[in-house]
């Protein structure tokens, strides 16, 4: 059973009604960012706990860097915040703290894939006149 944009469980993971607009309520672009960005997501994922394991924060603040901009070009804000404080971490020269955020940032990323494939992308939602 496809699900509307609203959550019974409270927040999304990211605010589709945004991004039906950010795409100008084409459904053709609207499917090819998500395909891109799930296709795109884990492998940065994977190369960002891999830095953080190789303690590497130069490579943690610039692989989160451009996927914390895709996360919020996705409107999925709380897995942007996750990436913000990775980016951070790389930024002051440390990973240490990074293991637990990186899990998390996997959590949210398993959470918004989840969320995808059970909202209806097929229909807009309605505009307010």
């Amino acid at each position: 059973m496809k699900m509307n944009h609203s959550s019974q469980h409270g927040e999304t993971p990211l605010d589709i009604d945004k991004l039906w607009q950010i795409t100008m309520y084409d459904e053709d672009l609207l499917k090819e960012l998500i395909r891109l960005f799930l296709a795109d997501a884990p492998e940065r994922i994977s190369s960002l706990r891999r830095a953080i394991a190789e303690k590497e924060p130069q490579n943690v603040l610039v692989i989160s860097h451009g996927l914390r901009g895709a996360s919020r070009s996705m409107t999925a804000e709380k897995l942007g915040e996750l990436l913000g404080s990775l980016e951070e971490l790389g930024d002051s020269g440390r990973v240490d703290g990074a293991e637990g955020l990186i899990s998390e940032v996997e959590m949210e990323f398993a959470r918004l894939q989840n969320y995808l494939a059970t909202v209806d992308l097929h229909a807009p939602p309605a505009t307010s006149a």
